[in-house]
């Protein structure tokens, strides 16, 4: 599997789709020089808790970390 690099907004909003949250509640982080990447929730989501919210966007963005990297 290739590894593909998308912007920080593209993986905001890919992680949106996994978690079904707004991706202006998601913020992509770049975490070094080699276009790795964290992703926190910040904001509030009345179904679920906000640490509950924050473990299912650390999820997605594990999954999201198999494939793609954070273009600079």
């Amino acid at each position: 599997m290739q590894i593909e690099h998308k912007t920080a907004f593209q993986l905001e909003e890919m992680i949106a789709d996994l978690t079904g949250f707004n991706p202006t509640a998601i913020d992509v982080k770049k975490l070094g020089n080699a276009g790795n990447f964290a992703a926190a929730f910040v904001g509030k989501v009345a179904a679920v808790s906000k640490s509950r919210a924050q473990a299912d966007v650390e999820s997605a963005c594990s999954q999201l970390k198999l494939r793609f990297k954070l273009k600079d």
